[in-house]
């Protein structure tokens, strides 16, 4: 069996429109921290591309602090999780991460691509993606967070390619 992780984030948008008819499941792991918008953009995905996602409800102590939260999840839950539930592989809209050895098979279909070069698709495609992008945050991943020296930048980028 094959899954594709949602995060929320452009990346996962992307993967949904490109890989949706290859993978038997959408996995979101839900530690109950995401921000509104990216439940409203799981519901707003699943209408558009027409899947039910699997939530996984987790109770993650202390995850946000850890350098890299995104790959601890990956690491620590969702690999696992996948391997119990007898899947085989697995779509990641991560970039920059590197394969559990000996686990379900991941791959990382995006890697490679800039976030412009990202952005061009999804606009391309008229493809839906999480409102939190508008409001400045630079990366919405397993902990979003926004930087405000991007922000102005980030905001004029997405200006200019005709979402603002």
């Amino acid at each position: 069996m094959r899954a594709l992780w949602f995060l929320g984030n452009i990346e996962t948008t992307l993967l949904l429109h490109l890989y949706l008819k290859e993978v038997d499941e959408v996995v979101f792991l839900d530690h109950g921290g995401w921000p509104r918008e990216v439940y409203d953009y799981l519901k707003e995905a699943q209408d558009f591309f027409g899947f039910t996602a699997r939530v996984v409800d987790l109770e993650v102590e202390g995850w946000p602090e850890r350098d890299d939260p995104c790959e601890y999840l990956r690491r620590e839950v969702l690999i696992p999780h996948l391997k119990a539930g007898g899947f085989h592989l697995v779509y990641q809209p991560l970039r920059g991460s590197r394969p559990v050895e000996g686990a379900v098979e991941e791959r990382f279909p995006l890697e490679g691509m800039d976030d412009y070069q990202l952005w061009s698709e999804i606009r391309r495609h008229s493809l839906p993606f999480c409102h939190l992008y508008l409001r400045g945050y630079r990366r919405v991943d397993c902990f979003p967070r926004r930087r405000r020296e991007e922000r102005e930048d980030f905001t004029e980028k997405l200006e200019s390619m005709g979402y603002l």
